[in-house]
């Protein structure tokens, strides 16, 4: 489950919530897909802060989401995952394929420049 946060410059949070299930997966890829139509994705920070587990397939959903995001030169930030979350896409090999700060403070940094 997410809940968003669409908020000021450019900027479009999205809490993930203690667990994203399959069932996340279609919703997200559709929220997701509509502010890349949009050109709402200058700045797409997804707040793992108070998440637990993931389905694994988000990784996928996010590589191809991140492509589409960058194309429009906007930015796919992962933010507050912790050791677990992490460990989930470097077994899946995305160790290095987004960029990650440890919070949402840290992600929003220079929104105010």
């Amino acid at each position: 489950m997410f809940v968003v946060d669409q908020s000021v410059s450019g900027v479009v949070l999205i809490r993930v919530e203690r667990l994203f299930s399959r069932a996340d997966l279609r919703p997200l890829r559709l929220l997701l897909s509509d502010l890349v139509e949009k050109g709402e994705c200058r700045r797409v920070i997804l707040d793992f802060c108070q998440c637990e587990h993931v389905y694994y397939r988000l990784t996928d959903l996010l590589a191809m989401m991140q492509r589409r995001i960058h194309r429009k030169n906007g930015r796919l930030i992962l933010a507050g995952m912790n050791p677990y979350l992490k460990d989930i896409f470097t077994v899946l090999g995305f160790e290095d394929g987004f960029e990650n700060t440890r919070n949402v403070s840290e992600a929003l940094g220079d929104v105010a420049c």
